[in-house]
């Protein structure tokens, strides 16, 4: 990161700069199938916080409904929550109780048209859920994030008390597979 370069503007410009390494021929469907892929492998490898996954369902079968909001692609978000019912870690009738929030690219342009970073984690889970920003919290019991200060500060101030920081996966295992 250069002097002086905000961490948001960093961020958006490495995941620009991460599609074009990809190449011309990337899109929604190849994001979503790589992500199915390291999924795969991190579920197969038992990669993964087990204690997330039961909190989600534990959170879901007492009433809560559940957004999974990632600065990631939100169609990685959304092939990585399918490989977690595929594979049975997450129960079927639990699908419809959990949200999808991501980045959205903007494919044909091949640039990022919302950055589910810090606040713009708040404005994407307004337009994902249709709620005012200045509601989200009315409707917010409790946040899980794991990264406090950087990408979930946006969400982490939707609560009046944050209950518990996890993480699903550790950095150096998505490192570890990613390179």
């Amino acid at each position: 990161m250069k002097d002086g370069a905000s961490p948001y503007e960093s961020s958006k410009l490495m995941m620009e700069k991460g599609i074009e390494c990809m190449g011309k021929n990337s899109n929604a469907s190849r994001i979503k199938q790589r992500a199915r892929e390291i999924s795969d492998a991190l579920i197969q490898n038992n990669q993964y916080y087990s204690g997330a996954i039961k909190h989600i369902s534990a959170s879901i079968d007492a009433g809560l409904r559940i957004v999974f909001s990632t600065t990631n692609y939100c169609e990685a978000a959304e092939a990585f929550l399918n490989r977690l019912f595929a594979q049975g870690l997450l129960k079927e009738r639990h699908q419809d109780k959990i949200i999808c929030s991501g980045s959205i690219f903007d494919w044909e342009r091949r640039l990022i048209a919302h950055l589910n970073m810090g606040k713009g984690k708040i404005a994407g889970l307004s337009k994902t859920l249709r709620i005012p920003v200045d509601e989200l919290s009315n409707y917010t019991d409790s946040v899980y994030g794991d990264d406090p200060q950087g990408n979930d500060s946006g969400i982490i101030q939707l609560v009046r008390y944050l209950i518990s920081t996890i993480t699903a996966f550790s950095k150096p295992v998505l490192k570890r597979i990613c390179s």
